[in-house]
């Protein structure tokens, strides 16, 4: 696995990028449990949403297909 010419980011950094995907999966677990318990995660699940979003959107242009 290669990164693109002149990309600033490492094969450390797609892993790094991956386990805080993986991170947030686990978080949206959590936050379906706290939902059914009756628990307001409103902010806690949009920050969570829009820090995937983010990382993907990193992810996809530094490391495409991957």
């Amino acid at each position: 696995m290669s990164p693109q010419p002149g990309n600033p980011l490492t094969p450390a950094h797609l892993q790094q990028l991956n386990n805080a995907l993986d991170q947030i999966k686990l978080a949206k677990v959590q936050i379906d449990l706290a939902k059914r318990a009756g628990i307001d995660v409103s902010t806690l699940e949009a920050t969570n949403n829009d820090n995937e979003t983010k990382l993907r959107q990193i992810k996809q242009v530094y490391f495409p297909g991957q």
